[in-house]
């Protein structure tokens, strides 16, 4: 965790909302909608066979009133053509019922595992169930951190123009830097994190920068200066694109707004990033434990309150209330999901 610097630490606090964010929500829903189309068909097909059932009591009445008014001397050849049409219309029609009565039983069926499933999401929103969606997430995660190490490697080797040995040196590099992340981002979607061996990944990973840089011609460490602002400026966007994404539809911002906000989250980001902005020191103490917190509680305080800044000349004063109000909502799931990972070591 320590030789993490701030554009590292923003890129995976982007994760966080892509992976956790984003996926877990849309894929509770998706399943959620499935459950909900489900229980609704069947119950259109269970209030037919209630129809039906309804429908064939009335007709054994009339052919049970039928049957006497034959049994009378006074019965003719019309009451007993009749009777046999509502003979045979409940020969065709017991099949059906049958069947509808099946599809009740499977109606029953799905209304019950649609209560499961709701129930089941209420639990893993309280966390009692997230080890069932670790497999998933796991490789979501992973999936993100292989295609954000593909991507910075891209950049890198364009910028640098690196040889082939080089690439591949610098992709293990990355790869075990982004190894720390993923460790980091499943340990603590999980809410179990292992300090002891986060800080190992980190000591092991080292300072990636430092590396690469081992690895460079002295032309190319001339235009490392470069590649680092180009990093930078790509993390930026990314950062002021997704900031966006989860503003613009809450607070039904106009075009002009949505280009104005963009640009201001996206000044602030870089400046962070580049050190125009200085975030709130790092603990003195070299404990892992007091500097993840530092990481994912009061670095994201400190970053929510610039934003909050950033956007006040763009938001009219109710957008700006509203949005303040998502900022504690954002900022109270950060400390409860540091609070359940139960760390030692660390203030709370």
């Amino acid at each position: 965790m320590k030789p993490l610097n701030l554009t590292t630490v923003k890129a995976s606090l982007i994760g966080v909302l892509i992976v956790a964010g984003i996926a877990t929500p849309a894929w509770q829903q998706t399943r959620l909608q499935r459950a909900r189309a489900e229980n609704t068909r069947w119950r259109a097909q269970a209030a037919e066979v209630a129809a039906l059932r309804g429908e064939v009591a009335r007709l054994r009445g009339a052919e049970t009133n039928q049957a006497g008014e034959l049994a009378r001397p006074g019965g003719v050849d019309a009451d007993r053509a009749e009777l046999e049409q509502l003979r045979q219309w409940k020969a065709q029609t017991q099949r059906e019922l049958l069947r509808l009565r099946g599809m009740a039983g499977v109606a029953r069926r799905a209304n019950l595992e649609a209560e499961a499933l709701k129930t089941q999401l209420a639990a893993r929103a309280n966390g009692a169930v997230a080890a069932q969606t670790s497999g998933p997430m796991n490789d979501l995660t992973k999936l993100y951190m292989d295609q954000r190490v593909d991507g910075q490697l891209s950049r890198m080797k364009a910028t640098l123009h690196l040889t082939p040995e080089q690439v591949q040196a610098a992709r293990d590099i990355l790869m075990r830097q982004a190894q720390v992340m993923t460790a980091g981002l499943q340990q603590g979607m999980s809410g179990q994190v292992d300090m002891d061996k986060l800080t190992s990944l980190a000591k092991d990973a080292g300072n990636p920068d430092e590396q690469i840089q081992a690895l460079l011609t002295p032309e190319q460490k001339a235009d490392f200066k470069n590649y680092k602002q180009e990093e930078a400026a790509y993390t930026a966007r990314q950062a002021a694109n997704v900031d966006l994404f989860t503003i613009q539809s809450t607070l039904d911002l106009t075009s002009e707004q949505e280009d104005r906000a963009f640009a201001a989250l996206y000044d602030l980001d870089l400046n962070q990033m580049t050190g125009g902005a200085k975030p709130p020191s790092k603990p003195a103490s070299t404990n892992a434990a007091d500097l993840m917190r530092w990481t994912l509680v009061d670095l994201q305080q400190w970053t929510l309150d610039q934003k909050a800044k950033a956007l006040e000349p763009v938001l009219t004063p109710a957008q700006l209330e509203n949005y303040r109000q998502q900022q504690a909502l954002q900022l109270q799931a950060v400390k409860d999901m540091w609070s359940k990972m139960g760390i030692s070591g660390g203030s709370k």
